[in-house]
């Protein structure tokens, strides 16, 4: 009876231990996101150039019918692509086989909804939430990025992606009361805990690949600043106001004197700079 009563509360503190122990993990991972949840688009800044947008896969129904977690991602970051707030949608699931393939699904449903094509980058190795936030920085290089999915993953989320490099802001993907939701903020809590140790004990080997970064584009900033260099040799650029223009795929700077400078003789100059490459294409004088 004595050894059954030790080996129950042998038990029962371990348990203890480990339920503390899982509770405290959750605390720290929340602690190191704070802030960086909004539920609004209101709430997510426009930011030159754009984040990238990642949407996180989940169940895919018979016959590619998105399952309401994945349709209420999906439709969110499209409309974070129609609010200007993204300009590119990295979409990130699992195809193990031919006839499971969450990303190629999610990519139809935002194509119609209006996102073209071209604006959508697929990853197919985005088995776990490590893998498609090591994969969004180490194979298409994203630096900055707004992260799309419901409230229960986001802390784990946003702490993997911001640890592994990518420089994170979450939006709520949250539409509805979801059918298994309670279940699914019970299984984040284990699946948070496993994060901070493969982060910090045992990494997880994700799958590797050839880099395809996504082309991110010459801010209006960064435009006016080329341009500068362009003309220093013909112009003083501190005589002049440098004006951007948005031209869609290239930066139309325009230099026209400031008010204090009118009485000099010559006019502006207009400047167009690629918006992919930062190159010069073009070069106007005034007479």
């Amino acid at each position: 009876m004595k050894l059954f009563l030790r080996i129950v509360l042998i038990s029962a503190g371990v348990i203890l231990i480990g339920l503390l122990t899982l509770g405290l993990i959750n605390k720290y991972v929340q602690s190191t996101v704070a802030g960086k949840l909004e539920t609004s688009m209101t709430e997510i800044p426009a930011e030159d150039p754009p984040r990238i947008a990642i949407v996180f896969g989940a169940r895919v129904w018979e016959g590619g019918r998105l399952s309401d977690a994945l349709y209420d991602r999906v439709i969110t970051a499209v409309e974070l692509y129609r609010a200007g707030r993204v300009k590119k949608i990295l979409m990130s699931g699992d195809n193990p086989t031919q006839d499971y393939d969450e990303p190629t699904a999610m990519k139809d449903e935002a194509v119609k909804l209006g996102v073209p094509e071209e604006d959508i980058i697929l990853d197919f190795a985005g088995r776990r939430t490590y893998d498609t936030c090591y994969r969004a920085k180490e194979i298409f290089e994203v630096e900055k990025a707004i992260l799309v999915t419901q409230e229960f993953h986001q802390p784990r989320a946003l702490y993997l992606c911001n640890s592994l490099g990518v420089d994170s802001i979450g939006i709520s993907a949250n539409r509805r009361k979801y059918l298994h939701e309670n279940s699914w903020a019970v299984r984040e809590l284990m699946a948070t805990a496993s994060a901070w140790f493969e982060m910090n004990f045992f990494p997880f080997e994700p799958i590797k690949g050839e880099k395809e970064p996504i082309g991110r584009e010459i801010s209006r900033e960064e435009a006016v600043s080329i341009a500068k260099r362009h003309l220093s040799s013909d112009y003083d650029p501190e005589l002049y106001d440098p004006l951007a223009f948005d031209r869609k795929t290239y930066w139309g700077v325009e230099f026209v004197l400031k008010k204090e400078h009118k009485h000099l003789t010559g006019g502006g100059a207009v400047v167009e700079v690629d918006k992919k490459d930062g190159k010069v294409i073009n070069q106007y004088f005034a007479k």
